[in-house]
């Protein structure tokens, strides 16, 4: 299956805890099916995801969003006893469209969800996803030698702290 996202530039959502965004700039973004992601960025690094999620239209789950008040807060940069918490910084909102097939529009966007969320638990980004709750890094355990001193455990394995 090809699948083909076309990323859009992304929006400043949040500065210094404020918000800098327009109405219009909600507004001109397409109704359509994608992937998005809530990044922060800090000093000249690269902008970190905290938040990844797909829809079958992106502006009003972006609207939906804006009324939470669990995302409300992490673009705010406020602290949550109940969430992970997340850097200071810039707060954006990255998003793309799915393009082409119009058939399995949900399982195409999944994938692509996923794929997001693996590469940056690769990069040992905590994610803000599931209600809220964190996605944590995994580490990958190997264990080299005799397999018969491994037993029943296999070569690798990912773990969560």
């Amino acid at each position: 299956m090809k699948i083909r996202i076309e990323w859009q530039k992304p929006i400043l959502l949040f500065k210094n805890k404020q918000p800098v965004y327009t109405d219009d700039e909600i507004e001109a973004i397409d109704n359509k099916a994608g992937v998005y992601y809530f990044a922060r960025k800090h000093g000249n690094s690269v902008e970190q995801p905290f938040y990844i999620g797909e829809t079958l239209a992106l502006r009003t789950r972006l609207k939906q969003h804006l009324n939470s008040v669990k995302i409300m807060d992490a673009l705010r940069g406020y602290e949550n006893p109940n969430t992970v918490r997340i850097a200071q910084g810039p707060r954006f909102f990255h998003y793309g469209y799915l393009s082409g097939d119009a058939r399995d529009k949900k399982k195409r966007l999944k994938i692509v969800q996923r794929y997001l969320i693996n590469e940056a638990l690769s990069m040992q980004w905590l994610l803000l996803n599931k209600q809220g709750t964190a996605i944590r890094p995994t580490h990958t355990l190997s264990f080299e030698g005799n397999s018969a001193g491994r037993g029943c455990y296999p070569k690798s394995a990912d773990v969560e702290d």
